[in-house]
């Protein structure tokens, strides 16, 4: 970050000195600001410059293992808050988990699809190149290409729906 202490910000109308940084930014899970620049101020300052004299936060941290047995304690906190806006952000960290979670599985099973379709492709070439001369055969003796064509379709057809019966029968 290229702001340092001493430095002077614009905010709003007035300049204002930096005089001091966190580290860490205390309004995410992981201490990262995404790029935001957060500014903390004295009550009397962001009056002075919003204007706005009924703003307040309360951050409220629990320990790293806090899990639904402190439900009773927050939704207490919840119920204090009354008509303010109040933000559980514990579940924020367990949907970015899921959400990680279902992107690996999927991913997963793309690559494992995309090595059965490789399989399947390298199955009927090879079967093709083993049988040219037997092709050749049946183009002489009055086969079409088209017919030709079509029976590798079947092949591979074949090839295709044989894989996934025993495959999902294995599964």
């Amino acid at each position: 970050m290229t702001l340092e202490i001493g430095d002077l910000i614009d905010v709003g109308d007035e300049m204002v000195e930096i005089v001091g940084m966190l580290k860490y930014s205390p309004f995410s899970n992981d201490g990262r600001s995404g790029g935001k620049i957060n500014v903390i101020s004295m009550e009397e300052t962001f009056t002075r410059l919003t204007g706005i004299t009924d703003y307040a936060i309360i951050d409220v941290q629990m320990k790293s293992k806090s899990t639904n047995e402190n439900s009773d304690a927050v939704e207490q906190i919840r119920m204090l808050s009354g008509a303010y806006t109040f933000r559980d952000r514990r579940e924020e960290s367990i949907s970015s988990m899921y959400y990680a979670f279902l992107t690996f599985t999927y991913g997963f099973l793309a690559i494992i699809a995309l090595i059965a379709l490789l399989n399947i492709m390298n199955s009927i070439s090879m079967s093709v190149s083993a049988r040219i001369n037997q092709y050749g055969v049946m183009r002489a003796i009055g086969m079409s290409a088209w017919q030709l064509t079509k029976m590798v379709a079947v092949e591979t057809l074949t090839y295709s729906v044989f894989g996934c019966v025993v495959g999902c029968t294995a599964a």
